[in-house]
């Protein structure tokens, strides 16, 4: 039996399988590379609108969609042409006369929020590290210790909660978890000017955030 699957024959169900699996081999056939925008469009019955689509969230499902990869920018180049686009990077789309469930866009809008928040944390607790001169060493600090100087530098009101702020530390610096579920970063230094008592406030407020997410 052919294993190759034409892309105007992917169901919502495999793009969604694809997003949960990245590694899923889908063998596609292609047309030319002036044409997959076009195949792109006739697939999903897209048309101009008044709906406003993020371009992130087509650009998603456009790489799901094509095995031949894209950049934002080239597709944003090629729909600019074709459709409305705002400063923002919207695409006017009529949904009701496409093929883009509301499942599947709901899933898409999701995975581009997500990346977003990654992002963002990626950069702001590099900025904190590099203001508090901290970098990756041999020194391991539990990770409410570290919660605690961050609270401190950080108005409470934009601070992460305290397992995001673990979640993206984990990205950046070496760690060790203990018997008890307790993170220790691996850091240069073992002062860091931080009184008994904001790391116990710390440590308490680390433990009940962890029991409300649990409930």
């Amino acid at each position: 039996m052919d294993s190759i699957k034409r892309r105007d024959n992917i169901t919502d169900q495999e793009l969604l399988d694809l997003l949960d699996d990245p590694n899923e081999d889908m063998n596609l056939s292609f047309v030319d590379d002036e044409q997959n925008i076009f195949g792109f469009i006739a697939t999903y019955s897209l048309k101009g609108g008044n709906d406003k689509i993020p371009l992130p969230v087509l650009f998603n499902l456009y790489n799901i969609w094509s095995k031949e990869s894209i950049t934002k920018n080239n597709l944003r180049n090629q729909l600019k042409d074709l459709f409305k686009i705002d400063s923002n990077d919207n695409v006017y789309l009529e949904l009701k006369e496409s093929q883009i469930s509301d499942m599947l866009l709901k899933v898409l809008s999701k995975k581009e929020r997500t990346e977003k928040s990654a992002k963002h944390l990626h950069k702001m607790l590099n900025k904190f590290l590099k203001d508090s001169e901290i970098e990756s060493g041999t020194v391991f600090i539990q990770d409410y210790v570290l919660f605690a100087l961050y609270s401190r530098r950080i108005n409470t009101k934009m601070r992460f909660k305290a397992e995001t702020f673990t979640s993206g530390l984990k990205n950046l610096l070496e760690y060790k978890v203990d018997v008890h579920n307790t993170y220790w970063f691996g850091i240069n230094k073992d002062n860091l000017g931080l009184s008994q008592e904001e790391m116990e406030t710390a440590r308490m407020l680390y433990e009940k955030e962890k029991t409300i997410k649990k409930i």
